[in-house]
């Protein structure tokens, strides 16, 4: 683990935290540490952290907003990536909803609903791409 903890603080430097309690990152408040964790705000950070883990030949999670998650209190081995606020875009194009993966899907459906994106008016409904 200290091999891959090296790699991603020389990248992410302070960000990569260890042993920190998943609890504060689950709705239901419960969860043990994670042997390391990491916030990514884009595409690039989150290929970069799982490239390093998959080098190092550790476990990687993704952990988006935590909801209807249950984490044992003995925590997570390996790598836990946590998705942050850049994950989250939603973007509206024609019919199409190109969404982050750490999007909300409350906040993806009534952004579909503001634009009129539903089948109550007749049209098809949106692809969802990603």
């Amino acid at each position: 683990m200290r091999g891959l903890e090296d790699q991603l603080r020389a990248r992410f430097g302070a960000r990569v935290k260890a042993n920190q309690m998943l609890a504060e990152f689950t709705s239901f408040r419960i969860g043990g540490p994670a042997d390391l964790l990491i916030e990514v705000e884009n595409e690039d950070e989150l290929t970069d952290a799982l490239a390093a883990a998959n080098r190092c030949g550790a476990q990687a999670f993704c952990l988006g907003a935590g909801t209807n998650l249950l984490v044992s209190d003995r925590g997570m081995r390996g790598l836990v990536v946590h998705l942050g606020e850049g994950n989250r875009q939603i973007v509206i194009d024609g019919t199409r909803i190109f969404a982050g993966a750490a999007a909300q899907f409350g906040d993806l459906v009534a952004r579909a609903e503001d634009r009129l994106l539903g089948q109550r008016d007749g049209r098809e409904l949106p692809q969802v791409l990603r």
